[in-house]
Order: C-alpha cells, then sequence, then structure tokens
C-alpha cells in the first residue's frame, strides 16, 4: 500500500475515533454521574471525592467505549470517502478494498491493546478503589447513607427508618429496618437503638442493635416468626450510587490471577463458577470486539455511497446495539449455566465476525448488500420527503 494513502487514511480515521471516543464517553458518565451530584449538591459531598470517582469509574466505561468509538471512527471515515467519491477513485487507479484496510486495521489493534490493558488492569483497579472510596465516605459520613426522620433506600434491598440521630456519639434512636435481601422471607426489624460502626478489615458497615425484635414473613404469607434480641448486628451493603455491596471483593475487581483461584475453590457447575468463568471469558472477549467492529465499520461505510454523517451514526448505534443485546443475552446464559460461558460469551464475536468477514469480501468484489441497499433508498426516501416539504413551505409562504 503506497505510504502517502496509507497516512492519509490513517489521518482521517484518528480524529473521528477520538471524537467518538470523548463523546460516547461523556454520554456514558453522565448516566453515571447524576446521583453523585445529587450527593455532592445535598449532602455535602466533595468535589474532589467526586473527581476522584469520575477518574474510577472511566476504566469501566471506556471498556464500551472503545469498540464502539472503533466502529464509529471507521465507519464514519469511510462513508464520507464513499459519499465524496473518494474510494471510487481510488478503486479506479487499481487498488482494491482490501489495501484500504491496514490503516483501520491498525487503529483496531491499538484500541485492542488499550481495551484488553483496561479490562484486565483498569477496570478492576478503578472498582476495588471505587468501593474503597465509597466506603471511606461511609465511614467519614454515615449520614449520606441514613437521615432523621426520613426513610431511606441508600443500601441495598434495606429500607432504614431513624427516629433521632444524636450529633454527640451518633446514636440512633427509634430504628425501623426493612430487610428484603433473602428472597424467600422478608425482615422488619423494630430497635430502641443503634449505632453504625465502620469495618475497614470487610469494607463494610455494620449497624448494630439494642433492645428489638425482628419480624418475619414467609413469601407465601402462610408462616410467621417473631424473635425478640437484646443485641443484633446487621451488614449493610454501599450507597444506592449503581456499584456493588462494600464487602470483599466482587469479579469485576478481580485480576485474572485472582479468578482463576476463586474458580479453583468455587464449586463446579455452581452459579459463582458460572458468573467468575463469564467474567475471564468477557476480560477477553471485549477486546477482540475493537478489531471485529472496525472491520464491519469499515465496509459497511464503503458501502455507504450516497449516505451521509447521519446515516453512518445510525447505522453504527444499530451494529453496536445488536452486539450489545447478543453479549447480554450470552452473559444471562452463561451465568445459569444454560449453555458454556466460553462459548456464550463469544458467540456475539464469532457472529460479528463473519458478518465483517461477508461485508469484506462483497465491499471488495463491488457487489451491493442488500440490507444497505435497502437502508439507503429509506434514507433518500426519507431525504425527498423532507426536500419536497421544504419546497411547499416556502411555496405557501411566497403567497
Amino acid at each position: 500500500m503506497n505510504n502517502i494513502l496509507f497516512f492519509y487514511l490513517l489521518k482521517e480515521i484518528l480524529p473521528t475515533f477520538f471524537t467518538s471516543l470523548f463523546v460516547l464517553t461523556s454520554i456514558l458518565l453522565l448516566g453515571k454521574m447524576a446521583p453523585m451530584a445529587e450527593l455532592m449538591l445535598t449532602r455535602g459531598l466533595s468535589f474532589g471525592s467526586i473527581l476522584q470517582i469520575v477518574v474510577f469509574v472511566l476504566p469501566h466505561l471506556l471498556l464500551f467505549a472503545l469498540p464502539m468509538a472503533t466502529l464509529m471512527g471507521t465507519l464514519l471515515t469511510y462513508t464520507r470517502m464513499a459519499k465524496d467519491r473518494e474510494i471510487l477513485a481510488i478503486k479506479a487507479s487499481g487498488i482494491s478494498f482490501y489495501q484500504l484496510l491496514p490503516p483501520a486495521i491498525l487503529v483496531c489493534v491499538v484500541a485492542y491493546l488499550l481495551t484488553l490493558f483496561t479490562a484486565i488492569y483498569a477496570q478492576p483497579w478503578g472498582n476495588y478503589a471505587l468501593k474503597t472510596l465509597l466506603f471511606r465516605i461511609m465511614q467519614i459520613r454515615a449520614d449520606l447513607g441514613v437521615r432523621e426522620g426520613e426513610f431511606s433506600n441508600a443500601f441495598k434491598d434495606i429500607v432504614i427508618y431513624v427516629r433521632n440521630i444524636s450529633r454527640e456519639d451518633g446514636r440512633l434512636d427509634g430504628v425501623y429496618i426493612s430487610d428484603v435481601r433473602r428472597p424467600e422471607a422478608g425482615n422488619a426489624i423494630v430497635a430502641r437503638e443503634g449505632w453504625i460502626v465502620p469495618r475497614p478489615e470487610r469494607l463494610a458497615l455494620v449497624l448494630y442493635l439494642r433492645d428489638g425484635s425482628v419480624h418475619r414473613v414467609g413469601r407465601d404469607w402462610q408462616s410467621a416468626q417473631t424473635i425478640r434480641f437484646e443485641k443484633y448486628a446487621l451488614t449493610l451493603g454501599s450507597q444506592s450510587t449503581g456499584y456493588r455491596e462494600v464487602v470483599g471483593k466482587g469479579r469485576s475487581e478481580m485480576s485474572l490471577d485472582e479468578i482463576r483461584d476463586r474458580l479453583k475453590e468455587a464449586p463446579v457447575s455452581s452459579p459463582e463458577y458460572y458468573s467468575l468463568l463469564m467474567e475471564l471469558h468477557r476480560k477477553m472477549a471485549l477486546p477482540v470486539a475493537c478489531i471485529i467492529m472496525g472491520l464491519v465499520g469499515a465496509a459497511l461505510g464503503a458501502q455507504s455511497r450516497f449516505a451521509g454523517t447521519s446515516f453512518g451514526i445510525s447505522i453504527g448505534l444499530t451494529v453496536f446495539l445488536l452486539y450489545y443485546l447478543m453479549l447480554a443475552l450470552a452473559k444471562g446464559l452463561g451465568e445459569t449455566g444454560v449453555v458454556s460461558p466460553a462459548i456464550g460469551m463469544w458467540v456475539p464475536n464469532i457472529t460479528f465476525a463473519l458478518l465483517a468477514a461477508y461485508l469484506t469480501v462483497k465491499t471488495n468484489e463491488e457487489r451491493p448488500i442488500w440490507f444497505m441497499e435497502l437502508l439507503q433508498r429509506l434514507s433518500e426516501r426519507l431525504e425527498r420527503s423532507k426536500d419536497t416539504a421544504a419546497i411547499n413551505r416556502r411555496g405557501r409562504g411566497d403567497k
């Protein structure tokens, strides 16, 4: 491939890739920041803590933003070149579509390496650092989770009401708790007083209650039980900020070695075993999606001869949505043991790899792809209808 052409294509792809990555990461981050803003504005969480949370949550977002940015980067670049007849001119000079792929493949490989590093190192570090930070926030500001005279659902599957909180020693007076963490039975706990005590060794908060009772009712409403106690300890999870409970390391916070060690300990065919195995394969499968998505984007873009940027964005979002739905379905089936996790997590990649190969061959042979032709006809019809409506409006205005 000519070096001038190679660097020209690379120069076209990179700005689109980085712009897509920035926009997609920002959109995903806005969804995560809504509860953070509520904590900062209404409950006094410092801006520095918010900034730390942003840094820690970024690796998780990049794990999904990088494959999508790779798709959008190649798709929009080749769409623009196809619309401006640049690809037609290049092919007329004797250069095949295969020879236009090396710059896209280079970007895909770099994105693959970045995503692999994120999946193996950055995401586990970020998730665990985030959990540790949230624990420190809860330890310093326990009132972020429980507030006087309010029903608080800040802890997962637990609702707490406290009549009064002592400003001197943090004692909780008049405590009512609804605990539905166990699916087979719900607990209602009433206590005269209690204290929230941090347990740093477990990264957990423990609510110690005194002088109360536990009321249990079965899900079938046929059985009930009342237990009175002098002392009772209840472990609380993290706050309702969309993150996991702060108790030990979750599977998304483990390194590859930690996952392998846990797999050796977990009973084979147990839910924990399937879940850990899915996480292991997910760390390998998502980076590979960067290469596959980049090739799909290049082929689809080269086929979009009469389409604009908006058409390319629509196609890119549709393709990634289909991939993500397949990934979510495979994850659910794999974690329940319906299909092997080793197979389930790779099915989306295999499917889209076959699609990439099909699209690449068709594009190189300059043969139309039926669904692209259909979409382009629909796009052209919509454009014509818009133009007709604009002409009619101008005509009515002239009269």
